[in-house]
């Protein structure tokens, strides 16, 4: 969001959206990718948990710091950010997946659970 940009110290709200997508991105990666694909790793997982976790929890130490984001800011930044995760990441992935397509993964080619479990991969 380029309010966030904008607004700086002035507006903490729009940080708190665009974090929130981080946050989420998080959340996806970490837990409810790897429960969907039945795996314990997946495309995206390192980059959410090294990158955007530390980052994100970096944000809200300093947001938490006292006259930085009152109740205002926090209630105006999460209800955009919960939007942006849903229908901005959410979504977006349904409307634009193609159940046709030819370029589908095998199952040979996906690394499940078991295949980890016995050492292979």
């Amino acid at each position: 969001m380029i309010s966030a940009a904008l607004f700086a110290e002035r507006a903490v709200w729009p940080g708190i959206a665009t974090i929130l997508i981080s946050a989420g991105n998080v959340i996806a990666h970490a837990v409810l990718f790897n429960i969907r694909g039945r795996a314990i790793y997946n495309a995206g997982m390192a980059t959410a948990l090294l990158l955007f976790l530390p980052m994100a929890l970096w944000f809200f130490v300093l947001v938490a710091k006292p006259g930085t984001a009152g109740p205002g800011d926090c209630i105006a930044g999460v209800a955009p950010g919960l939007v942006l995760n849903v229908v901005g990441i959410l979504k977006m992935i349904g409307w634009m997946a193609d159940r046709n397509t030819a370029d589908a993964f095998s199952s040979r080619q996906m690394l499940h659970r078991r295949t980890c479990a016995r050492g292979a991969g």
